[in-house]
């Protein structure tokens, strides 16, 4: 099964560091994983809609209203770490206004059906590009010579895309609506 441990030893070890046995073993590695293990993490969930890290959700109105603009707050979830798209119905079909103050969504949409990006921590729940993509940022910034951090800096280039690539595939393409070109031709 694979860990956040795995994950950080394969990094240190493309680095050429000491590997660890816990992130709180008090080893200079295991704190530099320690401290480095979220921030990636997050960074990585957030810069791409990564299907596995997906989650669909109706939010709960707040009872208390937003003061001016809009009439309704909802809480996000608690996992939340992108908006990937926001609906006034479960279909999923257009957009209503919206603003994200804090931990919650202003509208004055009576619904709101979220689709996110989760903080998934689970490593087993993610696929083995995407763990290769992460273990090689992670070594980027566990690495001690300019060298090493350029050479770990291009595998992150090619696994970010080797992992876009795998996750769009697993997607159906998203039907963009018709421009007024076409539907002025009546087709």
């Amino acid at each position: 099964m694979t860990s956040n441990v795995e994950i950080c030893n394969v990094a240190l070890t493309r680095v050429d560091r000491k590997r660890i046995t816990d992130l709180l073993d008090g080893s200079t590695s295991a704190n530099d994983c320690s401290s480095l293990f979220s921030p990636t993490r997050h960074e990585l969930l957030r810069g791409h809609d990564w299907n596995f890290a997906r989650g669909r959700q109706k939010l709960a109105q707040l009872t208390a209203a937003p003061v001016y603009e809009f009439d309704y707050a909802y809480q996000l979830p608690t996992d939340w770490l992108a908006t990937r798209s926001v609906h006034d119905n479960e279909d999923g079909v257009g957009s209503p206004a919206y603003r994200i103050e804090g931990q919650t969504i202003l509208s004055s949409a009576d619904d709101i059906y979220l689709t996110y990006t989760k903080d998934l921590s689970d490593a087993a729940a993610m696929p083995a590009d995407f763990r290769s993509l992460f273990s090689y940022r992670l070594a980027e910034q566990l690495a001690k010579t300019t060298t090493v951090r350029e050479e770990m800096f291009r595998q992150v280039q090619k696994f970010d895309k080797r992992g876009k690539s795998a996750d769009a595939i697993e997607d159906d393409a998203e039907q963009l609506p018709q421009g007024a070109w076409i539907t002025g031709r009546g087709r």
